[in-house]
């Protein structure tokens, strides 16, 4: 008797293991990730892994610059047109750039454009360097207190872009950065027009945008991210419904390969359109 109840608690234990380690669901998605955090717009979690783990989050970090610097610019009433000499930091050789020249004007909108969509590294610290000045303050400072104030646990960043800097980086929670997303989406609905497209307009040339290969399953934005420290990255978002609150938020962290960030994603993708659906129909809500 004693070896039959023995038997049954070892049985739970490696069922609730196996479940817990496919995340918070009853269905198990084989995924090569290091951390997942998927949930509707209304915070309903659809999908989790591991998403209180620290990691780097390379470029994924834009959206904060993003939403710090649209914040900025309305506290500041700066319009997006507005024309700026960008300070040209010096980058790694093998960082995205869009090409900016110091001895050239460009827009705001043209340097939070070229961020988003491009990933642009020059861009983004160009924002970094002319928000501080305006503003009087660092604003690597206000990214972190921007942080705090949204609730992002494990969380802190040293430069506007991602880029690792020696042994140091940007690092977050898959969790975290859902927050940053929600945020960002829900304030500035219109970054997502960047994001959406295949290609964009910049300096009389085309540009292919981060997400030329990934607007399908109704995805329409939000960045990727990659370094050797971070691995493969993706905050995503998807139209699940007509109106614009229906959408899901997916974050993937730690992929070992852009294959397999792109098949992870796809995965989530249909399992949270699937548990949605099925919220509807049994009223009931999301786990």
């Amino acid at each position: 008797m004693r070896k039959k109840i023995l038997f049954f608690i070892i049985a739970v234990f490696f069922l609730n293991f196996s479940i817990a380690a496919y995340g918070k669901n009853e269905k198990n998605i084989t995924i090569k990730a290091k951390a997942i955090y998927a949930a509707d717009m209304n915070g309903k979690v659809l999908y989790e892994y591991k998403a209180d783990d620290k990691l780097a989050i390379a470029s994924t970090t834009k959206i904060m610059t993003y939403l710090l610097s649209r914040e900025l610019m309305e506290e500041k009433n700066i319009d997006g047109k507005e024309l700026i000499y960008p300070k040209v930091k010096k980058l790694p050789s093998d960082a995205v750039k869009i090409g900016l020249s110091s001895k050239k004007k460009y827009s705001l909108n043209d340097l939070l454009m070229t961020m988003m969509a491009v990933s642009a590294n020059d861009s983004a610290e160009a924002l970094r360097y002319y928000f501080s000045g305006v503003y009087k303050k660092d604003f690597i400072s206000l990214m972190n207190l921007k942080a705090k104030s949204l609730g992002m646990k494990e969380t802190n960043f040293i430069n506007a872009c991602g880029i690792t800097e020696g042994n140091k980086c940007n690092y977050s929670t898959a969790e975290s950065m859902y927050k940053l997303a929600k945020e960002t989406i829900t304030k500035y609905p219109e970054v997502l027009n960047y994001t959406s497209k295949k290609s964009i307009s910049f300096n009389n040339r085309n540009v292919p945008t981060t997400f030329r290969n990934i607007l399908s399953q109704g995805i329409d934005g939000l960045k990727t991210g990659f370094t050797n420290k971070a691995g493969y990255c993706i905050v995503a978002t998807a139209k699940t419904g007509k109106s614009e609150k229906d959408r899901v938020i997916i974050v993937i962290l730690g992929e070992p390969s852009n294959s397999s960030r792109l098949s992870d994603l796809k995965k989530l993708i249909d399992y949270c359109k699937e548990k949605i659906k099925e919220s509807y129909v049994t009223g009931k809500e999301s786990e």
